[in-house]
Order: structure tokens, then C-alpha cells, then sequence
């Protein structure tokens, strides 16, 4: 294999894993992840469009930075289309705050020289090339958001993040502040779901000054994709339940993540096994029945947001 089976550049290391049925690939644009031989073998990736796994690429290397890396198999191929469907509806502004984010996370102090090599890093801002970057990159700039202190190379740029910039990351760090929406991402088919967000998540809500909005209960005019998205960034907080593995609750626990607003993830503890690969390394509640949960819950809100 001479190139990387997600963005098609070369590898730096492919490492094969004793005893598994698996290597390690590290790549230039993607980062660390892991993936099976079967998925390797398969062609599986062949299935996905080139603009998705771009994406996808960046959501790798967004885990690898965070110390998770990805194990794929077959099926988590086949789901990358849904897991990137929250990227590929993020505007030039979401684009425009994830670089400003990076910046301010980045610098220990004002001043600090930040490094951007466009060829490498554009997939981490899930921008779809290195024109896409250097072009939001130069609008900051226009902005007074970053300055340019020279080029290293001829993809790598040497910048820093201005006082206005700071100041950008300040108001777009806490999105939201003064909202008392909760927006609930969970699955409502059936009455026992009901129940645990009548008896745990809305009191809990309630318990903390919030008030939890689920959208079978909304009356609106628009496509329920535009107008889950308009109550999310309106939103403090999304509270994102998996029980029963429902596929939108990850799109709109994705799409939170990427807008900056903060997640509290929850499943019934008896399906803690049956949880995505690329969400069980956050901190979840594990809840036995309603009561646990709303204990639990009014615990994490006031930990997370208050």
C-alpha cells in the first residue's frame, strides 16, 4: 500500500499491529488512526466520495489531537458519510471561528508564533483544500484578527494572534451564554424514552434554570434538518442521549462539538457496549432508571455550564 486508504496521500508509518488484524497508519494530512486489513482489503472506502473523506480525514485528526485513535473497521467505513454530514454543513463563519479557536488554544500567551503549513493542515478545519485555508486565513488577517509575521517555506506560514483576536476568542468561547435553551438529542419512539426525558431530563433542566427543548414537540414551517440546526446554535448546551443508537443524535452531537457548544452525553447502562467507536472516550452517564439519571444529570449541568 503506497498511499493513505482515507485521503489518498502518502503515509509517513504504516505499522502492522502483532496479533491483530489490524496496522497503524500515520499520515501527513489525517494523523494516527488504525484500521483493519479486511477494510483495507475490501475496498470498502471506494464507497465514499472523495469530499467526504477530506472530511473525514480532519475528524481523524481532530481525535488523534485529542489522544483518541480511531479504530475502523468495514462498517465504521460505510459510516463515514454520517459522520461527517455535520462538517459538510458547516458555514464559512463555523470555519472562520474553528481557526480563531485554534489559535487562542494553541498560544500560551499573546504574541506567540502560531505555524500553519496549508498542504497539511487544511483538513484539520475541515476546509475541503490549502486554497480554502489560506483563504480564510488571509480574511482574518483583512480583519485584524491574526497577523502574518512572515513565510517559512513555501506552504508554511508564520502568524499570531492579534489583541482583537483574543478578544474574538473571548465572546465566541462561551456561544450562547445567556440562552436557557437545552437542546435534547435523544430517541422518542417509544414510551420508556418518553418517560426518562419527562421524569429525568426536563426536571433536571428545570433544577438548574434551563429549559430542555426536544423537537417532536416544536411546531415550525421549515425542513426539520434547517430547523434543528437553527435550535441548536441557539442553544446553551445540547444533551445527547445514545440509547438505541439512533443516527441522528450523533449528527447533532457532532454538530454541537463543532460549533463550540458543549455536550453531556448520556446512555442506559445496559448499552454501554453498543456505543460508536468515535464517541466512547467521552465522559458519559451511565443511568439505571429515571431517578439515577436526573440525580446524575442535575450533578453534570451545574459541573458544565453553571
Amino acid at each position: 500500500m503506497q498511499n493513505c486508504p482515507i485521503c489518498n496521500n502518502q503515509p509517513i508509518e504504516i505499522v502492522h499491529l502483532p496479533e491483530t488484524d489490524c496496522k497503524k497508519i500515520k499520515c501527513i494530512l489525517c494523523g494516527s488512526f488504525i484500521i483493519s486489513n479486511t477494510a483495507l482489503a475490501d475496498r470498502t472506502i471506494d464507497k465514499v466520495s472523495k469530499e467526504d473523506r477530506i472530511l473525514f480525514s480532519g475528524y481523524i485528526r481532530e481525535n488523534d489531537e485529542r489522544g483518541n485513535i480511531l479504530k475502523l473497521l468495514s462498517d465504521d467505513i460505510l459510516k463515514i458519510p454520517e459522520k461527517v454530514a455535520s462538517y459538510n454543513r458547516l458555514t464559512v463563519v463555523d470555519k472562520l471561528i474553528t481557526l480563531i479557536t485554534y489559535f487562542a488554544r494553541t498560544s500560551k500567551y499573546i504574541g506567540q508564533e502560531v505555524k500553519i503549513d496549508y498542504l497539511t493542515e487544511f483538513t484539520k478545519f475541515f476546509c475541503k483544500d490549502a486554497n480554502e485555508l489560506r483563504t480564510l486565513l488571509s480574511y482574518l488577517k483583512e480583519r485584524g484578527y491574526v497577523n502574518f509575521l512572515g513565510s517559512l517555506g513555501s506552504t508554511v506560514l508564520s502568524t499570531e494572534l492579534t489583541v482583537a483576536g483574543w478578544q474574538e476568542y473571548e465572546n465566541i468561547k462561551e456561544p450562547n451564554i445567556n440562552s436557557k435553551k437545552v437542546f435534547v438529542a435523544m430517541s422518542f419512539q417509544n414510551s420508556a424514552m418518553k418517560e426518562i426525558f419527562n421524569r429525568a431530563i426536563s426536571i433536571a433542566c428545570e433544577e438548574c434554570g434551563l429549559n430542555a427543548i426536544r423537537m417532536d414537540l416544536i411546531e415550525h414551517n421549515e425542513k426539520i434538518c434547517d430547523e434543528i440546526i437553527s435550535e441548536i446554535k441557539a442553544s446553551r448546551l445540547l444533551i445527547a442521549d445514545f440509547t438505541g443508537q439512533r443516527q441522528n443524535v450523533y449528527f447533532e452531537a457532532g454538530l454541537a462539538l463543532g460549533l463550540g457548544i458543549k455536550v453531556i452525553w448520556l446512555c442506559r447502562d445496559v448499552e454501554k457496549a453498543k456505543l460508536h467507536f468515535d464517541t466512547r472516550q467521552y465522559n458519559h452517564i451511565f443511568w439505571k432508571d429515571a431517578e439515577d439519571l436526573r440525580l446524575q444529570l442535575v450533578n453534570r449541568i451545574k459541573a458544565t455550564v453553571l
